[in-house]
């Protein structure tokens, strides 16, 4: 395991923290659901794109080339 690989898996384990915070944040102030969905999807889509184990298949590779 490599520094990238645990420096990525932190800034995932951030991001979903925040997705979450967010998430819980939105309901209890009542922010516009247009404006939160974008962005959760923001953080959500940042949060598997950081994932070490996506970024680790073959699938991904693929999308590289």
């Amino acid at each position: 395991m490599n520094a990238l690989v645990i420096v990525t898996g932190v800034l995932e384990a951030v991001l979903w923290y925040f997705f979450l915070w967010f998430a819980l944040d939105s309901i209890k102030r009542g922010r516009p659901p247009w404006l939160a969905a974008v962005i959760l999807l923001a953080l959500g889509y940042a949060a598997f794109v950081a994932c070490p184990w996506v970024r680790d298949t073959d699938a991904w590779e693929r999308l590289a080339r």
